[in-house]
């Protein structure tokens, strides 16, 4: 016999009681509204990898004003922390890296926390601001000490961090480190970032022929994904770097095709930091060909789009290939003398917040170059300083014969198992000494014991592996040295 209607309103711990009952309710809605929340989560994600990414971005937002459980909260956030990476939106990742942070805090989870940590990190890096992106590392890996995904993206980096500082020993021994996690957890696409960043290293210190190598192996781990999406961005991530040791090395039709196609396919997905980065590869091209005035464009095409973007190093590219090609037209007479000053001058400038000391370097040579021709020998003389000082800051000298790493194109370097690098001739020489005096093998850099490898394990199945695209298989070309720097 059900109760009397006025003892309904007394039971209070009844389910059908007034209190009880919108209890009840409240809590059915609470329910319903978070299974929608992570099924617009899910709906986001198919879009992304449909390259639909402002879809996915309004369905990730409209999921976390929703979402109440604070790791899918995270979780909603790292998605979108992705896709304004994509967008070169790095002070908005920013700003929601600070939000993961808050809720990793709040939980006390040092695994959020290290996530959240590497965001900072990268939105920092590409900002220009090395200091504070290399400190949020070293907090992401104080917070997870195991080989897990995190970890190393965070080495990867790390090792990106110190390409910029023009680092290199110190960038390869993060890159291996990177490279170790990545094959233990069996993660393709760490890996190939890990050989792209390898292959920069390489073409920056003039190896192209390594550069190629490395590239050439993160082109081939590209055709491995499943997803169509990830597929696509790391081929034309790979396709872009492929560009300039095909250019260095005189195969200029590769270069172009490899350009063309990373710029295409950047354009399709709205990939805007490489569009951005893909310009500034025209550029080069073109300058490479005489074309100073369309190469020209590219640049200055591509500095608003980084400057919108407010990527720091990009942007400081930019404006050296505009310095670049403004010298080229003075030499063919198309502008007159005082131009180069000015582009250099303003390039100094840029390159003096980016970090990038190689860079800098490279800047004070070329207004060396320009003060002389301009006949004042004073300032000639102090950028000349300026640059030798910089050469020693770096170390960029072969330890073994003492002469400088980077200045010549077509010298082979090895990188030893403790990352230094030298000549390839000098590291042989150095191995086959200890060999013959049955003595240890002694970095003379850093004074540690090393194996008898001559190449450390980022190397180990890139030399003849067989497996390079098929417009590489011909790696017999000579390294282009023309009359003027380019």
């Amino acid at each position: 016999m059900s109760p009397p209607l006025d003892e309904w309103a007394t039971d209070r711990d009844s389910p059908l009681s007034g209190a009880g009952f919108w209890r009840c309710i409240m809590a059915c809605h609470s329910k319903v509204g978070q299974q929608i929340a992570r099924k617009r989560v899910e709906q986001g994600i198919k879009l992304f990898n449909q390259q639909r990414h402002q879809e996915a971005v309004a369905k990730w937002k409209e999921a976390l004003r929703k979402i109440r459980r604070e790791q899918d909260r995270f979780i909603t956030l790292g998605y979108l922390c992705q896709a304004y990476m994509h967008w070169g939106k790095y002070r908005e990742l920013v700003e929601l890296a600070f939000q993961q942070l808050d809720i990793a805090n709040s939980m006390e989870d040092n695994v959020l926390r290290a996530e959240a940590y590497l965001n900072l990190a990268r939105g920092n890096e590409r900002m220009g601001a090395l200091d504070s992106a290399l400190q949020y590392c070293r907090h992401s890996l104080y917070s997870q000490c195991d080989q897990s995904r995190t970890t190393g993206q965070v080495h990867l980096c790390l090792g990106n961090i110190y390409v910029t500082y023009s680092n290199f020993s110190k960038a390869i021994e993060h890159y291996e480190l990177a490279l170790k996690v990545a094959r233990s957890i069996r993660d393709v696409g760490l890996e190939l970032l890990i050989y792209v960043g390898m292959g920069q290293v390489f073409n920056v210190l003039k190896d192209y022929g390594k550069g190629l190598q490395l590239v050439a192996k993160a082109f081939e781990l590209s055709k491995s994904f499943q997803i169509c999406d990830l597929n696509m961005r790391h081929q034309r991530l790979a396709l872009l770097h492929l560009v300039t040791p095909l250019r260095k090395l005189g195969r200029m039709s590769e270069a172009y095709e490899c350009c063309q196609d990373a710029l295409r396919m950047a354009l399709e997905a709205g990939d805007r930091p490489l569009n951005a980065r893909g310009l500034c590869a025209m550029g080069d091209i073109l300058r490479q060909k005489s074309d100073g005035q369309r190469a020209y464009r590219r640049y200055e095409a591509a500095l608003q789009m980084l400057t919108d973007m407010e990527d720091a190093f990009g942007r400081v590219l930019a404006l050296d290939g505009m310095a670049k090609s403004i010298s080229l037209l003075c030499r063919q007479k198309k502008v007159c003398d005082c131009k180069p000053l000015e582009a250099y001058t303003r390039l100094l400038d840029a390159v003096t917040n980016c970090g990038s000391k190689l860079l800098l370097r490279n800047t004070h040579q070329q207004l060396s170059g320009i003060y002389t021709a301009l006949g004042d020998d004073e300032n000639a003389r102090l950028q000349e300083r300026l640059s030798s000082v910089l050469t020693e800051e770096m170390e960029l000298y072969c330890a073994v014969c003492n002469q400088p790493l980077g200045q010549e194109p077509g010298n082979s370097l090895e990188a030893l198992p403790c990352s230094h690098i030298f000549h390839q001739q000098c590291a042989r020489e150095l191995m086959a000494k200890g060999e013959r005096r049955k003595k240890k093998r002694i970095c003379p850099q850093c004074r540690k014991t090393v194996n008898s490898r001559m190449m450390f394990v980022c190397y180990d199945d890139v030399k003849y592996d067989g497996h390079y695209p098929a417009f590489l298989a011909n790696n017999t070309t000579h390294v282009q040295t023309p009359d003027h720097p380019l």
